[in-house]
């Protein structure tokens, strides 16, 4: 075996170690555990995960769901400040004060979602973030510019319940009349 080869295989076998050891951090939704109510507001939590030894400085993202949903806000996780407002292209993002430490690993709640759906049926939700909008993805401290957060989930949006609706139903049905026996005077 000659030297470049053999320094070839030294340098694979350097990379095919170190690359289960480098995190790749992803996005993952978590959403309600079964069918939710037309007309009820529910959440979806916003995760990451694998980001390793890495701390996470910032995140910011865009939404993707049915136009008959209303939007109703989002709660950062914890150590996170919103700065959804200073960033009119992206619908989501926050930020941890520079003087804390940031968090790392797994299972990092960037945000949580509240949302209300008005028609029944099966729908998509997802968040969208372009990592070539600097506001957008997954920022951590030391490294790469920002992680893709892009990911999607379905949520299935059921009608009214059946008894509310034959309860319903029976309200607007008028009241039968009872008619009391005639009784005859006694005499």
């Amino acid at each position: 075996m000659n030297k470049i080869s053999g320094r070839w295989w030294v340098g694979l076998l350097g990379l095919m170690l170190a690359l289960p050891l480098a995190a790749v951090p992803l996005g993952r939704l978590e959403g309600p555990a079964g069918p939710v109510a037309v007309g009820e507001s529910f959440d979806i939590s916003v995760y990451a995960d694998g980001v390793g030894t890495d701390e996470v400085i910032a995140f910011g993202f865009d939404l993707d769901y049915a136009a008959t949903w209303t939007f109703i806000g989002a709660a950062m996780g914890p150590g996170f400040t919103d700065d959804s407002t200073l960033f009119p292209d992206t619908m989501v993002a926050g930020n941890i004060d520079p003087s804390i430490l940031g968090p790392s690993g797994d299972n990092i709640l960037l945000a949580t979602l509240s949302l209300r759906p008005s028609v029944a049926g099966r729908f998509n939700f997802g968040v969208i973030s372009n990592v070539n909008d600097p506001n957008e993805g997954l920022i951590l401290f030391s490294g790469p510019p920002a992680a893709d957060l892009t990911t999607s989930i379905q949520v299935e949006v059921s009608a009214p319940g059946s008894l509310a609706l034959l309860g319903l139903g029976l309200a607007g049905l008028p009241l039968p009349k009872y008619r009391r026996a005639a009784v005859a005077p006694h005499a």
